[in-house]
């Protein structure tokens, strides 16, 4: 027990130190920058390149000791082997002498036992790259009898012991680092003391690189072994000032560059020329101590990991991905230490080491997946193999899983393991990290018994059977150069895809002592395992995950994927049992062991060869219909604003290509920079400055252009065909199909020409020479198109005539938007004006406005927090945030009448003809979080979703999870929750609502919200008529919304009918080119598109198409009212919501204190909402001032007459001061 429990110290001690005080300045996990070999830091994608030729490099070791000290803050003398030791080191050596205690890497520790260590290390990556790293080595000490340096000072001097009483744990580190930059610098200055004797004196600096290359050419790193225990096996916790085993950067000794009294930013030294050491491993001589026989194997490999560039996967909070990966804290112990586990899938694919196969998108397969120690043991021996060690599953444009099969014991022997011999019943593998029988795994080389590479590394791993890791690309571009792959243990770069849907690893906890434990994963955290508590009969099996499973598939911004992945083994012969405590229960879990396993994975929803690829860049809303004569089928087309055009068959199985033209394409690499012509991409053709989307004519696509014509593409084949539409001015505005092939188009001389098919037949001047902004169809109607022009002229204008009808000005700012439908059900059609801050107002067609409608706009869905906290101006609108979507209309409650859907800030809002929000509306997002200022800047379409309710969908950049990226804090208030910040693009916003804990936290990180708030996203959402998201009940509540896109959605959602099996398509485009398309037969059902697309239909007619409305739901109550906000808390004016069940009359308001004393009387009917209306149906709006109301508790009682019956209904209303 006393060596079980030391290891549990142990464990604690690593948990300690990445949790509590190893931040930038305390050097604990670093990762080179040089490029010593070709990974994916030189390459776009991290597990998209092949390796062009195998690296070799060369480690110059030294071994250097220090001054003899009799302090027992350490562990040793500070000699090597503790020679000369007196009575500090007694229990060290007799332990040593002791086999049965120190069995492996046993003393002396000279020359001969770093050079087995180092050949040990070189076998390990020279099997695990397949061949594709060498590692060339050289031990290097005073003279050949193996000397080794000495510094000048003791061991305590440069690793200080404990906190002292009087130092914060910033203070302590901050000594700590200092120190060991100080031995960094005296080791090196030791070595190069004789500078023609100093190894470095056969080195070149090559200013090409900024590499430094031996006489061979080779790249060259160093090390220093230092005499003494590492600090990570003080298992007494009683030798505080043993070294930590650190790697050193550039970075470190710049902040340290002044204290150490360095002219540059490393320590420079003569070889061939002049050398700037500027990067450096350290590692202990051994990590032996207090009767814990630990190997310094890992420390090693994990060292020259960073050396050679792979990232850290820690978590601020720990363990990261556990000890299924060398780049974990914790794993380097892995087997005690002499068994480091081989790297995981992505570190892998990131140093090139291995070539993920990739499962393409849509289309269901099964795959096998060999283990990765056969097939490695099979590449050892010389034989070739083509087998998958690493499936690559896309998730969205940047994410996808890495699948892998990690085998500890395919051999049967059940001697490799130690077993819980508490147990009798199942004799379960004892638990991680103590399940290693090493006995039986190493094999030792030389006097001092160094471990030779054993037969399979994965033996330490804390379970065999198929990993997951899902990797965010965005999350590491933005981390990678930092070293902060995994820093925000919420989002991680690479992430395991924990089995059991606990998110434990990296999650701190505390024993029945209070001591801090983390998990570093078990048998529960991989596919597939078992099961059962104590000796009950049922038994889970998890053998996949899907959407509704936990974990499920969903991507980091909280989108369905629609991925379900199986695993399955090809035999099922052997399993390994494990056991664990909860409560007063024993659960056992049994994994697979099998050489392969089948992965199958399919993708609901997503149609098959979708996602398509363009250039990342702006597009206009796409269009479909049949543009190739040759099929029946649809074909999409979309339109970008540098006047690419790409087209694509909705013909899954077509072998016909429209896009021929060859378009290289710049890339971001993980680091954030540019990569020019990184890409190629495919489009149909390009044409110059087209300025508005693209409408459908006569089965032809009309794009208008700058040039001053329409270009009309007419068919896709079998040749594409581009014809041109002359006008005598500059078109402003996209085409309006109006009628059959009649269509209208707005110019910037405030001109419109009206056309029919492919002639323009005659033109009406306005009378404002003001840019026409949008077009929309009066059909049914006397007149013919409703315009408005950016100086805000609304004008209504008939075909034939020369000039307009009837013209206003809408006292908005410009650019607008219209729509037109019958809204109030008078069979006259209603236009309704969206301006760029999405202020809204509804006209009759002799353009006074209707009934609730305001000169002044309603301005709900521009909701804004001013950036100045003073007083401004509630008048000024150029504050509020551009949105220049149009709406959308559909009748959301089903009362017959067309309700106005728009997108806004933080959310989509729904008003009815009154000007009044619908019940339950606004539907906000991010409120389980904050509210966020940020707008959803695409115009929603409205569908027919499951059981018949209209559904709204949406494009949306944050969804589930915060989405955006703030650049720099500049200004917090405290009170209010507030912080002011800079988006990277340069715009000013704000965050409100955060509670104290996170505004800490915020301001903690100096000036930046670092990723740990952000990952990026881009959704499909939906919500119901009750602005909720779609539920279903699948033995827990979830929904099958949103959809993922991975990247911000530039175009609004579309709905179409792109080939024959009546289900809808939902279209929609990333920022970063992906084209989507899904067919959700259940989630949106063919009865009707109310509101499919922009516009209304490809014709770009932005007109409500559909059949006339049934009156379908209706209230019961005669009376229905309540008031907002309640209580009314720091506003002049709340507001009276109210409906009835039939036309009303005589409606009265009257408000009372709690005394009985009228405070507010109403019962003047005419235009709400200044007055009372007794409209039906829907809710009703009344505006009531509270600037002189007292604070407390009001009732409130609304009077009408209903069918010729009085009816009244009581409120409770709050005012608080």
């Amino acid at each position: 027990m006393r060596i079980k429990g030391s290891i549990i110290h142990f464990f604690l001690i690593l948990l300690v130190a990445a949790s509590t005080g190893f931040t930038q300045k305390a050097l604990f996990r670093t990762s080179s920058q040089k490029r010593l070999v070709e990974t994916a830091r030189d390459h776009r994608w991290s597990v998209n390149f092949h390796k062009s030729k195998p690296d070799t490099i060369h480690i110059m070791a030294f071994m250097v000791e220090f001054q003899p000290d009799s302090l027992y803050l350490t562990t040793g003398n500070g000699r090597f082997g503790m020679r000369d030791g007196g009575e500090k080191e007694r229990d060290e050596l007799r332990w040593y002498s002791d086999k049965t205690v120190y069995k492996f890497d046993r003393l002396p520790h000279d020359s001969l036992y770093f050079v087995n260590q180092l050949e040990t290390v070189a076998q390990y990556y020279r099997k695990v790259s397949r061949g594709n790293l060498v590692l060339k080595y050289s031990l290097y000490s005073t003279d050949p009898d193996g000397n080794p340096y000495t510094v000048p000072h003791s061991l305590p001097k440069y690793s200080p012991g404990g906190k002292k009483k009087d130092e914060t744990l910033d203070q302590y580190y901050e000594r700590k680092s200092t120190g060991l930059l100080r031995f960094s610098r005296d080791a090196i200055l030791e070595v190069s003391k004789i500078p023609e004797k100093s190894p470095f004196s056969r080195l070149t600096f090559n200013p090409s690189d900024s590499t430094i290359r031996d006489e061979t050419g080779l790249k060259t790193a160093f090390l220093i072994f230092h005499a003494g225990a590492t600090y990570f096996t003080d298992a007494r916790m009683d030798s505080e000032a043993d070294m930590y085993d650190v790697f050193i950067t550039p970075d470190y000794f710049k902040y340290y560059r002044d204290s150490l009294g360095l002219p540059q930013n490393g320590v420079v030294v003569q070889g061939k020329n002049s050398l700037l050491v500027d990067e450096l491993m350290i590692c202990s001589e051994t990590a032996n101590q207090d009767s814990l026989n630990c190997g310094i194997q890992g420390i090693l490999v994990n060292q020259i990991a960073r050396q050679l560039g792979v990232p850290d996967l820690w978590a601020s909070s720990g363990s990261g991905v556990g000890g299924f990966c060398i780049m974990d804290i914790g794993a380097d112990f892995n087997g005690s230490g002499f068994i480091p586990p081989y790297p995981s899938a992505w570190v892998r694919a990131f140093m090139g080491w291995d070539e993920p196969k990739i499962a393409p998108v849509g289309v269901a397969k099964t795959y096998s997946i060999k283990a990765l120690s056969t097939v490695l043991d099979k590449i050892a021996m010389g034989q070739q193999s083509n087998d998958t060690t690493i499936l690559m599953v896309p998730i969205n444009n940047h994410e996808y899983y890495l699948i892998e099969n990690r085998q500890r014991n395919l051999s049967g022997n059940k001697n490799l393991f130690n077993y819980d011999t508490t147990d009798y019943r199942r004799n379960p593998i004892a638990a991680y990290p103590f399940h290693v029988n090493l006995d039986s795994v190493l094999k030792q080389t030389g006097p001092s018994g160094t471990v030779t590479l054993p037969e399979n590394n994965d033996i330490g791993l804390p379970a065999s059977g198929v990993l997951v890791w899902h990797v965010d690309e965005h999350l590491i571009r933005q981390r990678l150069q930092y070293n902060m792959v995994n820093s925000d243990s919420t989002y991680k770069g690479v992430r395991l895809v924990e089995a059991d849907g606990i998110t434990d690893i990296s999650v701190q906890f505390q024993n029945v002592l209070g001591e801090l434990v983390s998990d570093f994963g078990g048998a529960e955290d991989v596919f597939p395992y078992e099961s059962v508590i104590d000796s009950s009969s049922k038994t889970v099996r998890v053998n996949g995950f899907g959407p509704y499973t936990r974990p499920s598939t969903r991507s980091n911004d909280g989108g369905h994927s629609w991925i379900k992945l199986q695993f399955t083994p090809q035999s099922s012969i052997q399993k390994e049992y494990s056991v664990l405590m909860r409560g007063s229960h024993h659960h056992y879990t049994s994994n697979i062991s099998d050489s392969v396993f089948k992965v199958s994975v399919q993708w609901d929803y997503l149609v098959p060869s979708w996602p398509k690829r363009t250039a990342p860049e702006e597009f206009f809303e796409p269009v479909s219909g049949n543009f190739d004569p040759s099929t029946e089928a649809a074909e999409l087309v979309l339109v970008s604003k540098s006047g690419k055009i790409y087209a694509w068959s909705a013909d899954t199985l077509s072998l016909t290509s429209y896009n021929r033209k060859l378009l290289p394409v710049d890339r971001v690499d993980l680091k954030g920079d540019t990569l020019h012509n990184s890409d190629t991409i495919s489009f149909l053709d390009s044409l110059p400055q087209i300025i508005a989307m693209p409408s459908v004519v006569a089965n032809r696509v009309f794009m208008p252009s700058a040039n001053g014509c329409i270009y009309s593409l007419s068919t896709l084949s079998p040749e594409v065909r581009i014809d041109t539409i002359r006008l005598d001015a500059t078109p402003s505005s996209y085409v309006c199909n109006y009628k059959d092939s009649a269509w209208a188009v707005g110019c910037r001389n405030g001109v419109v020409f009206f056309g029919n098919f492919m002639n323009p037949v005659h033109s009406v001047k306005l009378k404002s020479d003001s840019a026409v902004n949008a077009v929309a169809s009066l059909a049914g109607s006397s007149y013919t198109i409703a315009v408005i022009q950016s100086d805000g002229r609304l004008s209504l204008c008939t075909a034939g005539k020369n000039s307009a009808d009837l013209s206003i000005v809408v006292p908005g700012i410009a650019p607008y938007t219209l729509v037109t439908g019958d809204l109030d059900r008078d069979t006259a059609l209603e236009i309704v004006v969206s301006d760029s801050r999405h202020g809204l107002w509804v006209y009759e067609l002799d353009l006074k406005l209707a009934k609730g409608w305001k000169e002044k706009p309603t301005d709900w869905p521009s909701t804004y927090a001013y950036i100045d906290t003073k007083k401004q101006n509630a008048d000024d609108r150029t504050v509020l945030p551009v949105n220049y979507s149009a709406p959308a209309l559909a009748d959301l409650d089903k009362d017959g009448h067309l309700d106005i859907v728009i997108s806004g800030t933080n959310g989509i809002y729904a008003f009815n003809y009154k000007n009044a929000l619908l019940s339950g509306w606004p539907a906000y997002l991010d409120t389980r979080y904050w509210y966020q200022r940020g707008s959803v800047q695409s115009s929603p379409a409205i569908v027919c979703g499951a059981n018949r309710e209209p559904l709204v969908l949406f494009s949306s950049a944050t969804g589930d999870n915060i989405t955006f990226r703030a650049a720099k804090v500049v200004k917090a208030d405290l009170n209010s929750g507030t912080v002011w910040f800079y988006l990277e693009d340069g715009a000013l916003d704000s965050i409100t609502d955060f509670t104290r804990a996170q505004m800490d936290t915020i301001l903690n990180y100096n000036d930046s919200l670092i990723a740990h708030d952000i990952t990026p996203g881009g959704l499909i959402d939906a919500l119901t008529k009750d602005a909720k998201r779609p539920s279903k009940n699948n033995s827990i509540i979830q929904s099958s919304w949103p959809l993922t896109a991975g990247s911000p959605l530039i175009c609004s959602p579309m709905l179409c009918f792109m080939d024959e099996d009546k289900t809808p398509d939902l279209i929609a485009v990333s920022t970063e080119g992906w084209v989507y398309r899904w067919e959700i037969a259940k989630e949106i059902l063919p009865d009707s598109l109310f509101w499919p697309m922009p516009g209304y239909n490809s014709g770009r007619s932005f007109t409500y198409g559909g059949s006339p409305l049934p009156v379908i739901a209706g209230t019961s109550e005669p009376i229905s009212f309540f008031s907002y906000p309640n209580p009314a808390r720091g506003v002049k004016n709340v507001t009276i919501k109210y409906q009835f069940s039939g036309p009303a009359s005589n409606v009265r308001l009257d408000i009372y204190s709690i005394t009985g004393f009228v405070v507010y009387s109403m019962k003047k009917m005419g235009n709400p909402p200044e007055e009372l209306t007794g409209s039906y149906p829907s809710w009703n709006e009344h505006n009531v001032s509270v600037e002189k109301f007292g604070p407390g508790v009001y009732r409130c009682r609304l009077e009408a007459t209903i069918n010729g019956k009085k009816h009244s209904r009581f409120w409770k209303m709050a005012v608080i001061k």
